[in-house]
């Protein structure tokens, strides 16, 4: 639009606002601005989880069964009488001759939102067995959350990240797990430490490294092994696919491994040849490549975060880990035969469950014939993956 020959407002006076302008006069807050996608975004990934588990957590018609009564709301109950009374829950003598209760971690008795469920229920003697419910079905909300800024940040695409979001936190995987408390806590921080973890990397941030360090300490004190374990596998290739991927003369990294760090990209420059002359040779380095020094340096630092997000976030659970590692060397588990410890690995016929989720158990779940757990098995993600 062409510019107007005369300015009609007085020296010194405001513009006369246009109404398409009025709405700029007072801004909103740049950082509401920016985020509002998200926040609606993760308000429609919240009325879903609410409409998911209206059914059990509302109207009350559904319990969930299983492990997480038979074996977590036993502890959970022990653990609540205990701080109620005013007694440590360090021990019990309701198990055989007397169980080192602190040395469970599947009693979560460090975790701190089982320490939060136990304070919100402070007044009742008898935990509520609707608290517990409640407890794992904000464990299902928290990796929705998670997982749509992780998604968000690899692809930044909202349609994707509101999708990944879905498939994770309430695919077959979660819904069949639903039971294993533990196994689903830790599960909802996964997320949360690869986010965490892969910002401390760009960045080179402290804050970030101890996020990540942080989220992985709390998977450790929710008390599921085999989560932590692999999460740990998890971290160590992401670090040595970063450094890798950083490594002078190697292909360009993928953008969800990609470190745009200024410091990174300086000393990984490139010298310039001494005026116009061929490229010489100095300390065993050739001008126009990457120094060892400096290289070392690259990929030194990428260990090291990837190390210390590991050894801080062990260290923030040892008050957990410790005792377990003790009690575990006195269990069945300390001579465990590596033939038994395969049984329920991955089997190719599992593979039908990512397209037909009830192949094996077309009625129900009571006339189930494939082989293995359907809890395990199943590899369903949802109808749009």
């Amino acid at each position: 639009m062409a510019k107007p020959l005369l300015d009609r407002n007085l020296p010194g006076q405001r513009p006369a606002a246009s109404p398409q302008q009025g709405s700029r006069l007072w801004p909103a807050p740049i950082w509401l601005r920016r985020g509002s996608p998200a926040l609606i975004d993760l308000g429609f990934l919240g009325g879903f989880w609410l409409l998911y588990f209206w059914p059990l957590l509302v109207r009350q018609e559904y319990l969930i069964p299983y492990d997480i009564i038979e074996q977590h709301y036993m502890f959970q109950a022990f653990v609540h009488r205990s701080l109620v009374a005013g007694q440590a829950p360090w021990w019990t003598p309701h198990i055989l001759g007397g169980y080192p209760l602190t040395a469970d971690p599947l009693t979560m008795l460090f975790y701190p939102p089982a320490l939060a469920m136990h304070a919100l229920a402070w007044r009742e003697v008898l935990l509520p067995y609707l608290y517990l419910e409640w407890l794992a079905a904000l464990h299902v909300l928290w990796a929705a959350a998670g997982t749509y800024l992780l998604a968000r940040s690899l692809t930044g695409s909202r349609a994707g990240a509101v999708l990944a979001a879905l498939t994770y936190a309430f695919g077959a995987f979660f819904a069949m797990h639903l039971p294993h408390l533990s196994a689903l806590a830790g599960l909802s921080w996964l997320p949360w430490i690869v986010l965490a973890f892969r910002r401390a990397l760009r960045e080179r941030s402290l804050f970030w490294i101890g996020l990540a360090a942080l989220a992985f300490g709390m998977m450790a004190l929710a008390g599921h092994a085999l989560t932590l374990l692999q999460t740990g596998y998890l971290l160590g290739g992401l670090t040595l696919l970063a450094s890798w991927f950083h490594s002078p003369g190697a292909r360009a990294p993928h953008a969800a491994l990609a470190i745009p760090d200024r410091s990174l990209d300086q000393s990984m420059e490139v010298a310039e040849p001494p005026g116009d002359s061929q490229p010489a040779t100095r300390a065993g380095t050739s001008w126009g490549q990457p120094s060892w020094l400096a290289t070392l340096r690259v990929h030194g630092s990428i260990l090291l975060m990837g190390l210390v997000v590991l050894a801080l976030g062990t260290a923030l659970a040892m008050i957990q880990l410790l005792p377990s590692w003790e009690l575990s060397v006195r269990t069945e588990r300390a001579n465990f035969p590596y033939e038994e410890a395969v049984v329920s690995s991955i089997q190719p016929h599992w593979l039908v469950t990512m397209a037909l989720p009830n192949f094996f158990a077309t009625d129900g779940p009571a006339p189930y014939w494939g082989s293995g757990d359907p809890a395990e098995t199943n590899l369903y993600a949802g109808l749009l993956p």
